[in-house]
């Protein structure tokens, strides 16, 4: 994990979140994880929320997600993505490297293999928050969430991987959440989101 410049440490002392989510992409026109950032509180619980929508870019995305916790010097980094699943939501326990190339939304290819060419493509990279006593929090509060331990091989993993670079103090996460138009906020993606930043602030007092 990436040092903090020491410039920035005293913005420590008031925690915050950053959330991020994703643009459009090849059959995904509309992706809902744009519209579920911007809807968030700018503040739940005692978290200050920082919210960001990245490109679906394999050369932008990293860059923006750097400059952003760079930016924000967040405690903690919750990325949003979309997938194909019944369930609301699929908290992803680790992220792999590799990458399967397929066109971003800039139309761009990139040839499939590792994302980082000196480590194995068998090497990942893994969640350290409490991911089990958070899917059972939030499925006693009625939410469909589910452990994965495959984030993908798209953007979503690219960005995962590379965002446990990122000088974060308490590390990031992922959640793939189901596809369909955002309904709003009684919008049950919303909930579970809203609902897992509350956990996440309670696990980083305790």
């Amino acid at each position: 994990m990436a040092r903090i410049p020491s410039s920035q440490l005293s913005l420590l002392a008031r925690p915050r979140i950053l959330v991020s989510g994703f643009g459009a992409f090849p059959g995904m026109p509309e992706n809902p994880t744009s519209a579920l950032v911007r809807s968030l509180p700018r503040r739940l619980m005692g978290l200050k929320v920082h919210r960001r929508v990245f490109p679906v870019s394999w050369e932008r995305s990293p860059k923006q997600v750097q400059r952003s916790v760079e930016t924000v010097v967040p405690h903690l980094l919750l990325m949003l993505g979309v997938a194909r699943q019944d369930c609301t939501g699929r908290l992803e326990l680790q992220a792999s490297n590799r990458l399967d190339g397929r066109p971003d939304g800039d139309g761009q290819l990139l040839l499939p293999g590792p994302i980082v060419p000196t480590r194995p493509m068998s090497h990942t990279l893994n969640c350290h928050w409490p991911c089990e006593d958070l899917v059972q929090q939030m499925r006693r509060r009625g939410h469909d969430l589910e452990l994965s331990k495959d984030a993908g091989r798209y953007l979503c993993n690219r960005s995962y991987y590379g965002a446990f670079e990122a000088p974060t103090t308490a590390g990031v996460g992922f959640l793939h959440v189901a596809p369909g138009a955002y309904s709003g906020l009684s919008d049950p993606r919303r909930k579970l989101v809203c609902d897992l930043i509350r956990a996440l602030d309670l696990w980083l007092r305790t």
